[in-house]
């Protein structure tokens, strides 16, 4: 089966973290590209949504490929030098011009870059903490019975959430105020609720203090 697509909604004004969340460092490493660099593991393409400040985004991020990995990270240290130089041609930056109306627009218009993948992996850049093994496994969950995936830890739903393309093409066709939760109250999905082992799925870093209590 080919990898799913990932999507990363990167658009709006970080204004409960009272700075500009994208940018902040988890572990040394932006949360923006903490994120990508876990995507790319399992995503064959990545689609980051910009809105706020979305041209430095992009610069700022992009910048990291001009530098060698520090050896003593092993997130940026798990890519061969191959993959790191080609890692940039698989990222693609959208930038969507109604952020300032909400997360579901610029949900829409990452799946309309992506409306012929057959899988979408959506990801908030909020969860920057979520361990290698949660996306190795969470991707072996994909099976063509279900056209929504969602990881549940002791019986909370959370994130991120696998789409098939069923779902991103009602996401696309739905009216621009409508919200996830909306959509995914759909009855024509089949669903595959994940019992999973990592307890940072439930977790989303929307302040400071967040940040230092789950560093």
């Amino acid at each position: 089966m080919d990898k799913p697509a990932g999507i990363i909604l990167s658009a709006g004004f970080s204004s409960r973290m009272k700075s500009f969340k994208p940018l902040i460092t988890y572990s040394n490493i932006p949360f923006l590209l903490s994120v990508i660099l876990k995507l790319a593991k399992v995503c064959e393409n990545i689609v980051i949504v910009t809105g706020f400040r979305g041209e430095e985004l992009r610069k700022k991020i992009l910048s990291w490929f001009n530098k060698n990995p520090e050896i003593e990270d092993s997130l940026l240290n798990s890519f061969t030098t191959t993959e790191w130089l080609k890692l940039p041609s698989r990222i693609h930056f959208v930038y969507n011009p109604k952020y300032e109306s909400g997360m579901f627009s610029s949900l829409q218009c990452g799946m309309r870059y992506l409306r012929n993948s057959n899988w979408i992996f959506l990801h908030f850049v909020d969860q920057p903490h979520l361990p290698i093994k949660f996306y190795l496994q969470f991707v072996k969950q994909i099976s063509l019975r279900y056209d929504w995936i969602q990881p549940v830890y002791q019986n909370q739903k959370a994130h991120p959430i696998l789409f098939k393309q069923s779902v991103s093409k009602k996401i696309i066709e739905a009216p621009s105020n409508s919200t996830l939760h909306q959509i995914s109250q759909q009855h024509e999905f089949n669903k595959k609720y994940w019992e999973c082992d990592f307890p940072q799925v439930l977790i989303d870093f929307d302040s400071k203090e967040d940040i230092s209590k789950n560093e």
